[in-house]
């Protein structure tokens, strides 16, 4: 809602209305693959998806790409951004536990989310 609010400069009422509209034509998409759409397979040219659905496709871009985006985006977040005292001072924890959360948030997370999401795809 802030967001529309400070780029559109609209209402907060309107804000929320365009996102409850935004998000209520997507929903229909998926219910729509499931019965009006059940033949209809809008990437058939692409071998990957040539039986895909709506409901395949959006199921697919959330599980496959966003979920770990947001994993990775998270984990760079805290190893790299947020300061180690951070971790110290609200998990209350020791030197050596400090030390091992930091390579695993800076290296180990990182690279196993990534080799993860990249496994699957055929080169």
């Amino acid at each position: 809602m802030a967001y529309l609010q400070g780029r559109i400069g609209c209402s907060r009422r309107f804000a929320t209305a365009l996102s409850a509209a935004a998000c209520w034509a997507v929903g229909l998409l998926s219910v729509l693959s499931f019965n009006a759409w059940a033949d209809w397979f809008p990437l058939a040219s692409i071998p990957g998806f040539a039986t895909a659905t709506v409901f395949d496709l959006l199921d697919h871009l959330t599980s496959n790409m966003f979920l770990p985006a947001g994993g990775l985006l998270l984990a760079v977040f805290g190893g790299w951004i947020v300061p180690a005292s951070l971790f110290v001072n609200e998990l209350r924890f020791g030197p050596r536990a400090k030390a091992i959360l930091r390579v695993m948030l800076l290296y180990v997370v990182p690279c196993g989310i990534t080799a993860v999401t990249l496994a699957p795809i055929r080169f």
